[in-house]
This record gives structure tokens, sequence and C-alpha cells, in this order.
């Protein structure tokens, strides 16, 4: 079994859709692949392995916008985000000079997307991050961390938390974990609204 460093981060569901039709190359090409329909998914090259984009705004299509409503859960108080997602995975087994680029690329990508929350950490050590909507910031230890404008605001935490040198370095990453507010954490699992974290900001559009 591979062992990969896995980058994700959320955003809000703010992505355009693109015009009809795919080139083969260049900028028009990808902006195609943001259509009604697709989860555009690419190939690296070392140490990249893959990444891929999850679009939310899916979800429902052949219902109406009361039936849609009618099945997202109430969260904290307020109907839950369905955010859209990016994904990366990166080879693990790297020297440092690629720990410190793969940081870098965190924190640029999590930065240009506006990322609300973003986390990065080994396969060894998988943490379910998100589910089929937001329920507020894992329980679980984390190597990296991005912590966005409204998660800021509320933990006074961030914006770029890193608790160890390595991504398997796990007993540091666990003895340096974030201390959270204890309200804005999810209790259950990803997929467990009624296990939800109480308090979760208002993430619908940027700061």
């Amino acid at each position: 079994m591979s062992e990969d460093l896995v980058v994700w981060a959320s955003d809000r569901p703010t992505v355009p859709a693109a015009p009809d039709g795919v080139e083969i190359d260049g900028d028009d090409a990808f902006a195609a692949l943001w259509d009604r329909t697709s989860n555009p998914f690419w190939s690296g090259r070392p140490p990249v392995e893959h990444g891929f984009v999850h679009l939310g705004r899916g979800f429902g299509a052949a219902l109406s916008p009361a039936e849609r409503d009618a099945l997202i859960p109430v969260v904290a108080g307020r109907k839950a985000v369905d955010a859209d997602e990016v994904t990366l995975h990166f080879q693990a087994n790297v020297d440092a000079r690629w720990v410190e680029a793969i940081v870098s690329v965190f924190a640029r990508v999590a930065l240009e997307l506006d990322a609300f929350f973003a986390a990065g950490f080994h396969s060894k050590r998988p943490v379910a991050v998100n589910g089929r909507h937001w329920l507020g910031i894992p329980p679980d230890p984390l190597w990296l961390t991005w912590v966005g404008s409204e998660y800021r605001s509320a933990s006074g935490l961030g914006p770029l938390i890193r608790t160890a040198e390595r991504p398997d370095d796990f007993r540091a990453i666990k003895r340096a974990r974030a201390a959270w507010p204890a309200e804005l954490v999810r209790r259950g699992d990803q997929l467990d609204a009624e296990r939800a974290a109480t308090v979760i900001p208002s993430l619908e559009s940027g700061p």
C-alpha cells in the first residue's frame, strides 16, 4: 500500500460554470472542465501523485429547490454548508526540501481559494475532514491546518498551523495538536449531523 501525504481544502461553492466544449490544451481547456457535472482530476509528476476537485453543486439536481433544501440538515442553528473541495496527494517519502515545498503549496492553494478550512495529513493517519456537508472542525490531530478568516475570528488561531517538521512524526503531531475551542469541533464523524459542532461560523461568502 502506497504512502501519501494528503492535502485537503474546502471552499465555498462559488465556482462558475464554463461554456460547453473542451479544447485539447491551454487555459480554455482547463476552464471547460468546470461545466455543470465534471469533477476535474489530474495526475502529476513526483512528488505529486494526483489531485481532484469535488463540486457539491450537483447534489439533488433532479429535485426542486424546495426538495433540495429539505434534505440539507440544520447544523449549529443554520443550514449546513455544501462546500466544494480540492484534494492533492503527494508522495510521503520525500526529503526535507520537498516537505517545505509542499507546505508552501498547501498555504498558497488555501490562500488563493480563500478556503475556510484546509488540512494536511499522512495516509497512515487519515482524517475524514468533510462529508456531505461541513459539520465542523474534525477532532483528529493534523499535520497542517489552514484556518480561514471566519475560523480565525472564532478561534484566535492560524492562519497556518504546523504541528511537526514531517507529516509522519505522529507523536509530535499529537502533542502539538491545535487547541480549538470545544464548540467549534464536531463530536461525531463527518457524516453524523446529530453530533456536529455546536458553533459553525457563517461560511456562505468570502470575507
